[in-house]
């Protein structure tokens, strides 16, 4: 950074000093590690369903895309919140400001290949409850779901 000693340009040197501090807190912000470890927050408060695909204009990803939004009160009921991964992003559904950039540590531990399509099911604990390479319909993913004792819990809750 250059250090302007004439008083007038000290409006110059804050902004300077700001967009170096801005520039610095996004590249720790939007690291990979910063990622996962806010991906935990939906630890036991939300499910996870991770839909890859190499791009979006995939067939199976926009296939999936479309069967769940046509059902978004039973995802909602059922706690499950989307994300969208290609090889070189990694976001909410519906939130391009999640997108993070390369996120090689997800990809190794959910073991999902970036040149297919797969759909991956995380439950409230954390853990990978189902994942398959054709888009998932809404009956096999409520299916799937129904069944975990912590969503019987919570449907006995609600009665």
């Amino acid at each position: 950074m250059v250090v302007l000693n004439n008083s007038l340009h000290n409006g110059v040197d804050i902004v300077m000093k700001f967009k170096i501090l801005i520039f610095v807190l996004s590249q720790i912000i939007f690291t990979p590690q910063a990622h996962s470890q806010s991906l935990g927050q939906y630890q036991w408060n939300n499910r996870l369903l991770i839909l890859s695909a190499p791009d979006v204009e995939n067939d199976s990803f926009q296939k999936q895309l479309e069967i769940l939004n046509s059902d978004l009160h039973g995802l909602s009921e059922r706690k499950l919140v989307v994300f969208e991964r290609t090889p070189y992003t990694f976001s909410m559904s519906g939130d391009e400001s999640e997108e993070t950039g390369s996120l090689k540590k997800w990809y190794e531990r959910l073991d999902i290949d970036k040149s297919e399509f797969s759909v991956v099911l995380i439950g409230l604990d954390g853990g990978e409850k189902h994942k398959q390479s054709v888009p998932m319909e809404l009956n096999r993913l409520y299916g799937i779901i129904d069944k975990m004792p912590m969503r019987r819990a919570e449907v006995r809750r609600v009665k």
